[in-house]
């Protein structure tokens, strides 16, 4: 009588480029991933059964050009970009919802500008660098049309 033998071979090697400043959620500390994101990813990785995943901290514009030229396997934390990163869409997929605010001064809002993003048309509206993809594709061709001025 023969016994089944189990085929085992070695583990994938995975590796994973994460934003290395975006405190708390992701960041490098003395060279190694961080943060709230990294312990969830961490977990999620234990369950994956054959893969040996490594998280390497990167800057996020370094590791998005890395994707975009095919010299990576994947980019967390993960937003949705299947509009404008054809190079990850169908796999870029949100981690999260968010919800995205516009601060104004006051002068701004004596008009109440309930209408995004047309009442925004003709302002100066800045972003924190590397987040990129929102606001949607109207607000993207007023843009391009030069109607907003976009400082990212």
């Amino acid at each position: 009588m023969l016994l089944p033998l189990n085929a085992f071979g070695n583990d994938i090697e995975v590796n994973i480029y994460v934003d290395d400043a975006y405190m708390p959620f992701s960041y490098a500390e003395d060279g190694k991933a961080k943060g709230m994101y990294i312990d969830v990813l961490k977990a999620v990785f234990k369950k994956m059964d054959g893969f040996k995943v490594k998280m390497t901290p990167v800057p996020w514009k370094r590791g998005r050009y890395m994707m975009e030229h095919g010299n990576g396997f994947g980019l967390a934390p993960a937003f949705f970009h299947g509009h404008d990163w054809p190079y990850l869409y169908p796999y870029s997929l949100p981690f999260y919802t968010e919800t995205i605010v516009a601060v104004c001064n006051e002068n701004i809002l004596k008009k109440p500008k309930p209408n995004w993003p047309e009442d925004y048309k003709g302002l100066n509206i800045s972003n924190v660098a590397g987040f990129d993809g929102w606001g949607g594709d109207k607000f993207r061709s007023l843009v391009k049309d030069g109607k907003i001025n976009y400082l990212s």
